[in-house]
């Protein structure tokens, strides 16, 4: 049994998967399963997947039909997986650093006591389809701030990309007692909320793998600063698309709020704000207004506040 699980979701990814699977083959840490589920490909990557697979014991193809998206796919793989200790997601066009495993479990095992759920993540390195190196730093490209991991930080924005992430068991049964959650959310939103809600979050401040931007990422890094940035920011506005963002999230920090309620046990001090906020919809404009702003869910600013009216 290896202590380790690395999950490999695939989807017509013929392009980059060889240099990917290559990449985990030569990882530092060698105690780990990658367990690999492909979302009904069109092109040659279930095959060039399977022909890597069949010569390498510890890659385990997982059959199964087509679950319509990554996210789904990596519900699917976390439902399958055996008795490893620890868990990290892997998308199929990235290039992992060789010490990327070792050194994330390293940090994990710093904290594990076995029984808290727990995640790391760390920061990594934005490059173009040619691997040619675009931002060192994924954090200061998209400028997430990796210390607000906190419960209102993470309702309002995921700052832990999902292929960077470890988790250890606790949180992996965690995650799967409260699925809905992970399906409400992307996945890696889902698991952080958990983990901020109902156990511990830990930031590596190191790059652990190449970040592959192409046509066809399902999510991408996006550089927030500059002129085209701050047009495009303004064209939202204009447009009323930045207004709809804004209720649209508080809309979700309910839901998430009333869902995350399940798995927070009745002496979590985050319970109290949680409750208030999963019932936020039964008081008054005024009154939603003012716990928004207490709570830091939204900011000192009129237009926002002037929407959070009306949500």
């Amino acid at each position: 049994m290896a202590e380790t699980a690395i999950l490999l979701t695939t989807c017509n990814g013929e392009a980059y998967i060889e240099e990917l699977l290559a990449s985990l083959e030569k990882q530092t840490l060698q105690d780990f399963i990658c367990y690999i589920h492909d979302d009904g490909s069109s092109d040659r990557t279930a095959a060039l997947v399977r022909a890597f697979a069949e010569k390498r014991r510890r890659f385990v193809i997982v059959e199964g039909p087509p679950t319509g998206s990554a996210s789904a796919n990596f519900l699917f793989l976390m439902r399958r997986i055996q008795d490893e200790q620890y868990v990290m997601f892997c998308d199929q066009d990235d290039v992992w650093k060789p010490e990327k495993a070792e050194i994330t479990l390293q940090e994990m095992k710093r904290h594990d006591d076995g029984k808290t759920p727990a995640v790391v993540f760390t920061d990594l390195t934005v490059a173009d389809a040619g691997l040619r190196e675009i931002a060192p730093s994924y954090m200061a490209y998209e400028k997430r701030n990796p210390e607000a991991v906190d419960l209102r930080h993470l309702l309002k924005r995921n700052v832990a990309p999902g292929c960077t992430m470890l988790l250890n068991r606790p949180l992996l049964e965690l995650s799967l007692a409260h699925e809905e959650l992970l399906k409400r959310a992307m996945f890696d939103w889902g698991v952080m909320l958990l983990a901020s809600a109902c156990g511990t979050v830990y930031y590596l401040d190191r790059q652990t793998l190449f970040y592959r931007q192409h046509a066809s990422n399902e999510v991408g890094a996006r550089k927030r600063s500059g002129l085209r940035y701050a047009l495009e920011e303004l064209g939202e506005t204009v447009s009323g698309k930045k207004a709809r963002y804004i209720r649209e999230n508080l809309t979700l920090e309910r839901d998430f709020a009333g869902l995350l309620l399940d798995a927070a046990g009745a002496d979590n001090p985050n319970r109290p704000f949680l409750e208030e906020l999963a019932h936020i919809g039964e008081k008054g404009k005024l009154s939603r207004v003012r716990f928004y702003l207490r709570s830091g869910l939204i900011d000192r600013n009129f237009r926002k506040i002037w929407r959070a009216l009306f949500v």
